[in-house]
Formats: C-alpha cells, sequence, structure tokens
C-alpha cells in the first residue's frame, strides 16, 4: 500500500523531505494524458536520499483531457478508413485523428466486432496521400452521442 517515489535530481536542492504525515499533491504524465493525485508521505529511503515513500492514493484524476492535439474530420472525404474484417475490406468514417490514434464511427449491431484489444488490418488515407496499410488496435469504445451508433478509438 505504498508508492515509491523519486525527485528529479535537478529539483534536489530544490525540494526539502517533507515531514512524514504530511500531505502532497503528485503530478505525472503517463502515455497522452495527465494525472494527479494526493497522498501522504511515509518516509524517506526508497532508492537513496531523493526517494520518498507515499501511501497509496484512494484516487488518481486524469487533469488533461489530452497532450496530444485532436484533428477533427468528420465528414471530409480526403480521410478515410478501411478495416478487414471477416467478410472483406469495410469502410468507417473517421472522426478525428491524432498522433495517439483514430476515432470511428460504428453501428451498434457491429460491437461484437470492435472488442477492447482486437487487431485489424487496416488502410489509412490522410488528405489526398497515398493509402498506408497498418495494423490497428481498438482501444476503446462508447456511445456516440446524438446520431447514436458508437465511436471507437484504435491506434496502429
Amino acid at each position: 500500500n505504498r508508492v515509491p517515489f523519486t525527485v528529479d535530481p535537478l529539483l534536489e536542492e530544490l525540494v526539502d523531505m517533507p515531514e512524514p504525515g504530511r500531505a502532497v499533491r503528485v503530478s505525472y504524465e503517463y502515455r497522452d494524458s495527465a494525472y494527479a493525485f494526493f497522498s501522504e508521505i511515509e518516509g524517506a529511503g526508497f532508492g537513496g536520499p531523493r526517494g520518498w515513500v507515499l501511501q497509496l492514493p484512494r484516487t488518481v484524476e486524469r487533469t488533461d483531457r489530452r497532450l496530444v492535439s485532436r484533428y477533427e474530420v468528420v465528414g471530409e472525404s480526403d480521410f478515410s478508413l478501411e478495416l478487414g474484417m471477416e467478410e472483406g475490406w469495410s469502410s468507417y468514417e473517421m472522426m478525428d485523428i491524432s498522433s495517439a490514434g483514430i476515432a470511428f464511427f460504428f453501428e451498434p449491431g457491429q460491437s461484437a466486432a470492435f472488442t477492447v484489444g482486437r487487431r485489424f488490418p487496416a488502410r489509412v488515407r490522410i488528405a489526398g496521400n497515398p493509402a498506408v496499410s497498418v495494423e490497428l488496435e481498438i482501444r476503446n469504445t462508447r456511445p456516440r452521442r446524438g446520431a447514436g451508433g458508437q465511436i471507437a478509438g484504435i491506434v496502429a
């Protein structure tokens, strides 16, 4: 029930070891998001003088929706996504694209085909460039607001 924490060597002289029992807020980045949590100092000693030991946080909050910009491409014919399905190649409307992945729309009746972790051969075409063949993995799905259907997030 502890979290090891190491102070960056560049900050070592600027940060004093807090007293055990003191509340601290920890902010960090992982992949394309920023997170924060509150914890309590248990003591020092993890990995040397810069190492602190924190109590395990009860909750971790995502503090920034995304660190990577998304570009909306809904309805733009210059962007296309084709997935290699069991019955052959199928086209899907792209919602947005970023360096972290692609979001696309699919119908509710297709939910079983788009389970998290499933991989597909794909062809992606972006703004006048030739299609690029890649393998994509479903990372998440969620209901589509308003118009019905579902949205899937994928990554190469």
